[in-house]
């Protein structure tokens, strides 16, 4: 694998992990609206739907971070792949190693703080 082919595939699995974000970020939002939506319209039937939002805007949150770990792991695979078909043993990940790990903190963390909120809510 060259440098080109190996940037190629750390940008493919980058732009995985913000449509991943993204993908979040505007379902969250609607799940919340509806969850106010059925707190402000209280029948039998929006309680349940109350009562079901949390599990699924939960599980939302929950398979977008599985989705995030996944893409994580494939940079990393890629990352130690070319190390060892180049023989470059001294190549970074990412820009540098620890500021790219701290950079994907909120890739871990804004799935983790809306699945603690809904669980809140349950």
């Amino acid at each position: 694998m060259d440098r080109t082919e190996y940037t190629r595939r750390l940008e493919f699995e980058h732009e995985l992990i913000g449509r991943q974000i993204g993908w979040l970020l505007t379902s969250q939002a609607f799940l919340f609206a509806a969850y106010g939506f059925v707190i402000d319209h209280s029948t039998p039937a929006t309680q349940r739907l109350k009562d079901f939002l949390p599990f699924v805007a939960t599980l939302v949150a929950l398979v977008v971070l599985f989705g995030v770990t996944a893409s994580f792991l494939a940079k990393l695979r890629t990352w130690q792949d070319f190390k060892v078909a180049t023989g470059n043993t001294t190549e970074p990940f990412g820009v540098r190693t620890h500021i790219t790990y701290l950079g994907l903190v909120p890739d871990f963390a804004i799935p983790l703080v809306f699945a603690i909120a809904w669980l809140a809510l349950t």
